[in-house]
């Protein structure tokens, strides 16, 4: 997900990269409820004809699907910021905050967008003297050029 947030006016403004969620935590929640009580349901089922060795690994079974999911949910938490002023470039990338942060001077920056082998999905690049960082390596293709526009745009925007 692109969010794109500039003054008209001025070569300043920002673009928040998010990855693509399909639930959200809450929707998770329930996805898990709705499981848990299935394996609770059918597992006591089993342990009251006997088979109560089902019991662990139900909950074996729960416990790993709780914590995959979490570890979905946390990786598509992460995003980035790149920051547009008059001087200079910043990108931010993190999930709660800033874990990394890139500053390069504008007028020394420029936005590629390369393929390094058919196979493989197209990199955006941000690079500045010998430096390069990749933006938005969770977007799709068509997200990736869409990208590259606005930043080629925001770059070359002429103040006033």
């Amino acid at each position: 997900m692109i969010n794109l947030e500039y003054d008209t006016e001025s070569r300043c403004g920002h673009i928040v990269l998010r990855p693509n969620q399909a639930a959200s935590w809450r929707d998770n929640r329930t996805f898990l409820l709705v499981v848990t009580s299935v394996a609770v349901l059918v597992s006591s089922g089993f342990a009251l004809m006997g088979a109560w060795l089902i019991l662990p690994f139900a909950g074996l079974e729960v416990a790993a699907l709780i914590s995959l999911l979490w570890y979905v949910y946390s990786a598509h938490s992460r995003q980035e910021v790149v920051h547009f002023s008059e001087r200079e470039i910043i990108v931010e990338q993190g999930k709660h905050q800033p874990e990394h942060i890139w500053r390069c001077q504008r007028p020394w920056c420029r936005f590629d967008l390369r393929r390094s082998h058919p196979w493989y999905p197209r990199q955006l690049k941000l690079c500045c003297h010998q430096r390069e960082i990749e933006i938005g390596s969770f977007l799709n293709d068509d997200e990736r050029e869409v990208l590259q526009h606005h930043l080629v745009d925001l770059m070359h925007r002429s103040p006033g």
